[in-house]
């Protein structure tokens, strides 16, 4: 699985990515909670005009499973138009990484692809997303359908936040699963 995640990426597509940042000047760990499958590690993260909380998950061998800065927390129509276009870019590290750390651990980014490539092929190829609203705002939970035109129909991928506005799951139908 995590095969094709490490064929697609490359030292160049890393620098690029790390070229679109602020140049950081440091950075400190504050904190380490170790769990039973995870540790979960808190830094913070200093530029010339920043200073962001950075969290890192790390599985039981050191690797990295998911990250999150923990000072970007964008308005949903807009996260979700952003998450479905990293899906419709093929770049499934970075739609991933605007997951809650929750659905980072539950969902490597080789499950993401499979599932969104065989709905991408299922539905004709995806042209262009159309539009998001909101379908339930408040409470705990809030629904974000997104409409994305494919080639043979519009569907709408529903994205899922929580009362924080973090994406805690993406509803791409059972059928491709």
């Amino acid at each position: 699985m995590l095969y094709c995640v490490r064929s697609s990426i490359t030292v160049e597509k890393v620098q690029k990515r790390l070229d679109q940042r602020v140049t950081i000047n440091s950075s400190r760990v504050v904190g380490v909670s170790p769990g039973y499958r995870t540790t979960t590690v808190d830094t913070v993260v200093t530029s010339a005009t920043y200073e962001e909380l950075l969290l890192i998950v790390l599985d039981d061998e050191g690797k990295l499973l998911a990250w999150e800065w923990t000072d970007q927390v964008e308005a949903i129509e807009t996260a979700a138009l952003a998450l479905v276009d990293d899906l419709a870019d093929g770049k499934w590290l970075n739609a991933r990484s605007k997951m809650s750390l929750n659905l980072q651990q539950d969902l490597a980014p080789a499950d993401l692809q499979r599932k969104w490539t065989k709905l991408d092929k299922v539905l004709g190829g995806s042209s262009r997303i159309k539009d998001a609203l909101i379908a339930s705002q408040g409470g705990y939970q809030q629904l974000m359908p997104v409409a994305v035109e494919f080639g043979n129909t519009t569907d709408n991928l529903f994205v899922i936040f929580d009362n924080r506005g973090q994406i805690i799951s993406v509803d791409i139908h059972r059928d491709f699963v």
